[in-house]
């Protein structure tokens, strides 16, 4: 099923089933919604019947997830995804959403403001499981599996740009997720989260997000596991295995988080982002996860912007929310206010206390050919937390420190 290259308008869900092929001339073929398509209906799916969308009963959302048979074997390829954000500046849809499908394949997509994620691999209850109390702490019976997603990008979600529920055996591959609209303050580039397990990336690049590569769950939902990141690189953003809903973490009341590989990535000019100034940025945050081996880490600070120049994010133009929750556009007059963080009339958009952190109950942690370049710190470049902080079993060794200043290893 080909959609030729030109302009098309949808204000439905264009449905691909099973062992079909549906794809476009590349970039040229753009397909947009329109901002009065239902909201929290997804751009493209991979069967009809099944939408979860706003208003629907508990009961209704239980039948929805009852009644959804999934589908298989289809690909989804070569199109410009464009969605509403930008007119509506309402948390909308996703781009591409897969519930409970099996054994397909997602290439050169790129996907624009798109209010909720670019694109979600999840299962058959779009990850809603989370709320629903019959379901928490237990695994989903719908999962979707074997799903690679390739050589797209991902720019100005509302959400994550890529995310992962409750499925397994994904794989991304050559992927670029970039500018989080800056509007609802969750905007990951790259998100594994509740139920999801043996999950690859690789060779994918985040910039300037909320954080680039985050690994974590919600407190009602099972932990992520499984976790191989390779050749992955972030910019003005960082990485986080954490939990979200557990910012207060019980010490010595361990989660069953566990199993992350994370080989030769790099993380560069990490800083605050706008919206959540109050969250300090950090190259690498560990917590309430166990059994992570990082075996090649290169953070690259700002002491070395000069000989290595940042992303060129000219072209970035961000979505915000004032004081007084409304919406609308950074324009250059306001610049300086959107390209820097202040607290108190002071900048603090390059600061931070340590550029990784490993604290709050992370246990068999293991980092090896780590190397700090360039970075600055008020404190440390390197922060491990104590045995009275949850902390156990972690392992540094080969660790370089280049052209760093404002702290201590």
């Amino acid at each position: 099923a080909k959609a030729p290259a030109g302009n098309y308008v949808i204000n439905r869900s264009i449905c691909v089933p099973s062992h079909t092929d549906f794809y476009g001339d590349g970039w040229t073929t753009v397909i947009r919604c329109t901002s009065d398509m239902p909201r929290y209906m997804h751009m493209v799916v991979n069967a009809s019947g099944d939408y979860i969308g706003e208003g629907k009963t508990y009961a209704e959302i239980q039948a929805l997830i009852a009644g959804n048979t999934g589908n298989s074997n289809f690909s989804i390829r070569n199109m410009w995804l464009i969605g509403d954000l930008e007119e509506t500046k309402l948390m909308t849809r996703s781009a591409i959403c897969l519930k409970h499908a099996k054994h397909a394949k997602i290439s050169g997509v790129r996907t624009s403001w798109t209010g909720y994620h670019g694109i979600d691999i999840s299962d058959a209850s779009e990850g809603h499981i989370v709320n629903m109390p019959e379901y928490f702490g237990k695994w989903e019976t719908k999962p979707s599996e074997d799903i690679l997603v390739e050589g797209c990008f991902v720019e100005y979600h509302g959400d994550d740009g890529y995310t992962t529920h409750y499925s397994t055996d994904i794989t991304f591959r050559s992927c670029v997720a970039r500018f989080g609209s800056q509007i609802f303050s969750a905007e990951n580039g790259f998100e594994v989260d509740d139920g999801s397990r043996n999950i690859v990336l690789d060779g994918c690049w985040a910039i300037r997000e909320q954080a680039g590569f985050v690994v974590k769950c919600h407190d009602t939902a099972q932990a992520s596991y499984n976790v191989t990141i390779t050749n992955c690189h972030s910019q003005l953003c960082g990485y986080g295995f954490w939990f979200y809903g557990k910012q207060n973490i019980t010490i010595g009341t361990y989660a069953k988080a566990y199993s992350v590989l994370m080989q030769n990535c790099s993380s560069s000019f990490t800083r605050r982002q706008e919206l959540i100034w109050g969250r300090t940025h950090r190259d690498l945050l560990i917590q309430d996860f166990s059994g992570v081996m990082i075996d090649g880490f290169t953070v690259l600070g700002w002491n070395v912007a000069n000989e290595l120049k940042p992303t060129d994010i000219s072209d970035y133009q961000p979505l915000w929310k004032n004081s007084n929750d409304e919406a609308f556009r950074v324009t250059p007059e306001m610049m300086p206010y959107a390209e820097k963080v202040y607290n108190d009339g002071v900048d603090v958009t390059l600061t931070t206390s340590a550029n990784i952190i490993i604290e709050k109950n992370a246990r068999g942690i293991s980092m090896n050919n780590i190397n700090m370049i360039g970075c600055q710190t008020t404190l440390n470049h390197i922060n491990v937390g104590g045995i009275s902080d949850g902390v156990r079993g972690v392992t540094l060794s080969n660790l370089k420190f280049i052209n760093c200043s404002g702290g201590t290893p």
